[in-house]
């Protein structure tokens, strides 16, 4: 197994001025993962601007949208050949499989990317019949697996509950999400690390190394 090293972000909330700042920290990394809330309730022509100015940045881009992004994020393809959107798809980079699942779970605010358990279940577990070798497979989901990284500032835990069974019984090697702001860290559950890099907005990123098996995460703010 190769070795690869990504950015991944989350939750840029419109803050598009920063896109300088990630030019300053990526140090030659190709690759860039964002996890969805590329805007703040913003339009598709805000999406595509954005993902336009990092094309410049970085080889490849893997994206999904978050539940503040329009909804016809969702069916985005890709900007420039370079910015791919991977809801529902699995796209291979340098023999990992990245897998992603844009939305989020039913909220009290009525945001524009919802989705009900059933449509999350069925979403998740259609990659078990995409993939191989989970020792490979990286899964991108803008809201966070049940009882993970999922507790908001009031303490209630609103995390996917269908991923979490996912994980049950299938080892990711890495899972990266966003959403709740608060809850930015890295924890194990069961074999697969999952991680929460902080909003963007507020100027936290994560740098991923994945090698021979182990997985190196960086949790920065620039």
């Amino acid at each position: 197994m190769g070795c690869i090293e990504f950015i991944a972000i989350s939750d840029i909330h419109g803050r598009f001025n920063y896109i300088r700042r990630i030019n300053s920290i990526r140090d030659n990394i190709g690759l860039l993962v964002i996890a969805g809330d590329i805007t703040h309730f913003g339009n598709i022509d805000d999406v595509i601007r954005f993902l336009r100015k990092l094309t410049d940045l970085f080889e490849t881009i893997l994206f999904i949208p978050g539940n503040c992004d329009p909804y016809y994020t969702l069916e985005l393809d890709n900007i420039n050949e370079t910015a791919i959107n991977i809801h529902g798809k699995v796209y291979t980079y340098k023999g990992y499989y990245f897998y992603g699942i844009g939305g989020s779970n039913i909220t009290p605010f009525r945001t524009y990317i919802e989705f009900d358990d059933e449509y999350l279940k069925n979403m998740i577990n259609k990659l078990d019949k995409l993939v191989n070798d989970y020792n490979r497979t990286i899964v991108i989901t803008h809201a966070p697996p049940y009882n993970t990284l999922d507790k908001t500032f009031i303490g209630l835990r609103v995390g996917v509950k269908p991923y979490t069974e996912f994980l049950e019984n299938k080892y990711p090697i890495l899972w990266f999400s966003g959403h709740i702001h608060e809850a930015r860290g890295k924890i194990k559950y069961n074999k697969t690390l999952i991680v929460n890099p902080g909003p963007f907005m507020r100027k936290y990123y994560s740098i991923i190394r994945l090698c021979n098996g182990s997985v190196n995460v960086e949790l920065g703010r620039f």
